[in-house]
């Protein structure tokens, strides 16, 4: 938190007495919001399913599309706990080299190497129609989490568009013109993704291959940020740039 002295500072710069009490409200108020909708959706509850959930575990979701016998469910269910016992083994080894780090290449392969594995083991278990069927039930999977995904982001950058308007005093056509903007970093960044994937191919990405997505992805953001600077007057740009500052950065560079 600022001192008084440093506040007093900042709102003579950029923010009038009404700005500033705008600016605290809407923190509030999206924030208050998104932790009622994290709330509602059970999303931390989730995340910890997803954490700790295998191949196995995943399937067992879909004992009944795929008529899953008993015997099937006790053989997939062991899997899924040998599958949890290897991955612990294997933070156990991430913990001792200091809380914050990062997998190393070795310990990518080797989790690649159990995964690989372990699938293979759960096509032993399932008959050739199981499998089919399973592999169609993830990609479908796959595809609504790619649609909540999309909704997610819309309504982020609604959120965001209004955010800007309110403070930033835009006009509709400035707000327009942003929204545009935004739309198209968001298709370019889909198209720089899906472009890293095709050069994998079915490998996994090294960690310079993962800087340079990363240093890529950054580049967007700048060209972005520029983009939107240049539909701004001069007031409404150093706000802009002011407001950049204060939103919290993500160790990885994620804000």
């Amino acid at each position: 938190t600022p001192s008084s002295a440093a506040s007093d500072v900042y709102k003579r710069q950029f923010l009038s007495d009404d700005q500033m009490v705008q600016l605290v409200n809407l923190i509030a108020e999206q924030r208050e919001a998104r932790q009622e909708n994290t709330a509602t959706c059970g999303r931390g509850q989730q995340r910890g399913m997803r954490q700790g959930r295998g191949p196995g575990q995943g399937i067992l979701e879909y004992a009944d599309e795929l008529e899953l016998t008993e015997d099937q469910v006790a053989a997939l269910t062991a899997l899924h706990e040998e599958l949890k016992g290897e991955f612990q083994g294997m933070r156990g080894e991430r913990g001792r080299r200091g809380r914050g780090q990062g997998p190393t290449e070795e310990q990518r392969a080797k989790a690649e190497e159990i995964r690989e594995a372990h699938q293979a083991k759960v096509k032993e278990i399932l008959t050739d129609e199981q499998w089919t069927k399973l592999e169609e039930l993830r990609e479908q999977s796959r595809e609504e989490r790619r649609e909540a995904r999309q909704e997610q982001r819309t309504e982020r950058q609604e959120e965001n568009l209004d955010f800007l308007a309110e403070i930033l005093d835009l006009s509709d056509e400035q707000r327009a013109s942003i929204e545009g903007v935004l739309d198209e970093q968001h298709e370019k960044m889909q198209a720089l993704g899906e472009e890293f994937r095709e050069s994998l191919g079915d490998e996994r990405p090294t960690e310079e291959q993962r800087e340079a997505h990363r240093a890529a992805m950054e580049a967007l953001r700048a060209e972005t940020h520029a983009a939107v600077l240049d539909l701004l007057d001069e007031d409404q740009g150093a706000l802009f740039e002011a407001l950049k500052k204060l939103r919290p950065q993500h160790p990885r560079g994620r804000r």
